[in-house]
């Protein structure tokens, strides 16, 4: 019988829960500016963030 691999390079990547795609979402699709900069852009994400 096959067995299935182990990932130990957890340092480069790790699964995510689907609960955290789900609230990521809008972040990657719409508000993906940098909440630290003062451009429409940060400000109109870091206010959907809090």
């Amino acid at each position: 019988m096959k067995q299935k691999p182990i990932y130990l390079d957890y340092n480069a990547t790790t699964p995510i829960d689907l609960e955290v795609i789900d609230a990521m979402t809008p972040f990657l699709k719409e508000h993906f500016g940098n909440p630290s900069s003062s451009h429409y852009f940060g400000q109109n994400t870091i206010s959907n963030f809090i």
